[in-house]
């Protein structure tokens, strides 16, 4: 019982919130977390007699909910994971696919089905599919001894529980995540040396709070109304590089920078090309010192923001991994 039998899977919809009956993929989340979003009204006028609101002039209507996954990166078969995360999705031949930044946001016709099941007593599984998933922020952290783990949070249309029996979520791969010691930074085409852990956190600028009068209960679909920002920090000691980065920042200088994920050992091991890099073409360091402490290394924590370049993709991730589709 309980969370032996959990369980987490993902497939891409072919239209905005169609369920999915097959091909749902699993991932080990180590976290998850689904909200419905519910709109309550109530009569609050004239009634003899009223002792409080009467539940006869009650209304409560479902209209989507938030959700939100952590998962450590796996180093294959992690394509569904990063769909919709910034724009364009491209799948490509030779186990490859890649997501970019673009002016319309999160691809309008990539909408994913989620289902979660949850263990009850006994070998008891409470299925809940949620239906028009769509993505709205996500980070990713890579720490010293730990390892790469994405969290994403999503915007969904539907809810569902009953009925999903048939309804199979494979198993999550057998294959080792990505971790620590698979991570290189770069700044303009050179690694950057004494890095100790890289976040990159992105607000999608996706407004989910739009209702229409078209005889629907739930929220229209998500649409960008904002900026989106891409942002993140670098954790390292103070060396020579660490000075120039504190230099680019005083100026105004933006660099290229990128952090990429290299599993070498299941290259070898499986004849497969096994990597992920996320590129911001002209990230601008926004702050910070260095901090000296008895006894210690002296650090810096580097934060920088993510600028559109002239020409190009603002951040682009390219992956080699095999594909779920």
């Amino acid at each position: 019982m309980g969370w032996t039998n959990n369980r987490f899977g993902i497939a891409r919809e072919t239209s905005y919130g169609t369920a999915v009956t097959a091909g749902v993929k699993g991932y080990a989340a180590t976290t998850e977390q689904f909200d419905p979003e519910m709109v309550e009204n109530s009569v609050p006028g004239f009634r003899a007699g009223r002792q409080g609101l009467a539940e006869s002039e009650h209304s409560l209507v479902l209209v989507g909910g938030t959700g939100s996954i952590t998962v450590p990166v796996p180093v294959d078969e992690n394509d569904l994971l990063f769909d919709g995360l910034l724009g364009t999705h491209t799948d490509f031949a030779g186990n490859a696919w890649a997501e970019a930044t673009d002016a319309s946001g999160p691809d309008e016709g990539r909408t994913l089905y989620m289902v979660r099941g949850l263990g009850l007593s006994g070998s008891d599984v409470e299925r809940t599919q949620y239906s028009g998933a769509i993505p709205t922020g996500w980070s990713l952290s890579v720490t010293a001894d730990g390892l790469a783990e994405l969290t994403v949070n999503y915007w969904w249309k539907a809810r569902k529980t009953a009925g999903l029996s048939s309804v199979a979520v494979s198993a999550p791969d057998a294959v080792r995540p990505y971790r620590w010691s698979d991570a290189t930074a770069q700044l303009a085409g050179a690694d950057i040396a004494g890095v100790t852990g890289f976040t990159i956190d992105c607000d999608l600028g996706m407004d989910t709070s739009l209702s229409y009068l078209d005889g629907q209960a739930g929220r229209a679909k998500p649409q960008r109304t904002s900026i989106p920002t891409y942002t993140g920090t670098i954790e390292m000691v103070y060396n020579s590089q660490a000075q120039g980065m504190f230099a680019d920042w005083l100026s105004g200088t933006t660099r290229r920078l990128a952090l990429i994920l290299t599993a070498a050992d299941y290259e070898a091991a499986n004849n497969v090309a096994s990597s992920i890099a996320f590129t911001f073409a002209a990230a601008k360091f926004t702050g910070s010192n260095p901090v000296a402490t008895p006894e210690s290394y002296t650090t810096i924590s580097l934060p920088f923001m993510g600028m559109q370049p002239a020409a190009g993709n603002l951040l682009a991730i390219a992956a080699r991994a095999k594909t779920a589709a």
